[in-house]
């Protein structure tokens, strides 16, 4: 598949298919690409946990609150993305970690289509019980659902700004 078709078929799932899981082998092709991404002066500076059987069974009412995110219950692996950023380095006017996080996701998700791993970026969850179920103190930045889509959960129309009102042309 070609990257712009890739993109356009990827989406954010919200019905996954309790009965497939997807392989260490899989989930470590994955997260290669998330390895791989550009990040300010190389620095890279967030870590993966890969979390998948009990402990996914454990995490999904993390992010199960208040009626957000009732699919969840039914994805076999997600990937927890830290800021591995010391607490004691200084802060530029900046904050990378942030940016160096977007594009190493993104990568991720978009690896992830290839292998037709529906994914969702969940930026809603109770981080101290995500901390607990990773057994980490760093700050939770994002957590990242992956599976296989339900049968029947078809693509969704994209809904997306006009290239018009995001691109200002200056010559």
């Amino acid at each position: 598949m070609d990257y712009k078709n890739l993109i356009l078929a990827r989406q954010s799932c919200r019905a996954y298919d309790p009965a497939r899981s997807v392989s260490r082998d899989t989930l470590a092709e994955i997260l290669d690409a998330a390895r791989l991404a550009p990040s300010a002066c190389n620095r890279q500076p967030y870590h993966y946990f890969a979390v998948t059987g009990e402990a996914a069974h454990r995490l999904a009412p993390t992010m199960q609150g208040e009626g957000m995110n009732r699919f969840v219950s039914d994805c076999p692996a997600f990937i927890v993305v830290t800021d591995d950023v010391p607490a004691n380095e200084p802060r530029t006017s900046e904050h990378y970690a942030s940016i160096d996080i977007g594009l190493a996701v993104s990568q991720l998700v978009c690896r992830a289509q290839e292998l037709d791993v529906a994914s969702c970026i969940i930026g809603w969850f109770d981080e101290a019980a995500v901390q607990s179920v990773v057994n980490t103190a760093a700050h939770v930045r994002l957590v990242v659902a992956l599976g296989y889509a339900a049968p029947g959960d078809a693509l969704r129309a994209k809904k997306r700004k006009t290239a018009q009102e995001l691109i200002s042309w200056v010559e």
